[in-house]
């Protein structure tokens, strides 16, 4: 089971971002027909349970793009006490 989180609460190394916002990017060049730009949603994440997260866009109810971070490329940005 996968928890919801804030990305404000999360960094990530620089080459993930890299490679998040060429995925990004490339799902955004080619949307299926009756989505636009306008419809895709803020990014969102979630943490699994081996501690992984995953980044990921939607739009009308179907993801578009998402990337999965092994825990030793992300951390807290505020460490959890």
């Amino acid at each position: 089971m996968a928890n919801p989180v804030n990305l404000d609460d999360i960094l990530i190394i620089t080459q993930v971002r890299e490679q998040w916002n060429e995925l990004a990017a490339r799902a955004a060049a080619v949307l299926p027909y009756g989505i636009s730009p306008s419809d895709i949603g803020d990014e969102e994440a979630e943490i699994h349970e081996d501690g992984s997260l995953r980044i990921f866009c939607s739009a009308k109810g179907e993801r578009l793009a998402q990337l999965r971070i092994p825990t030793n490329q992300w951390q807290w940005r505020f460490p959890k006490n």
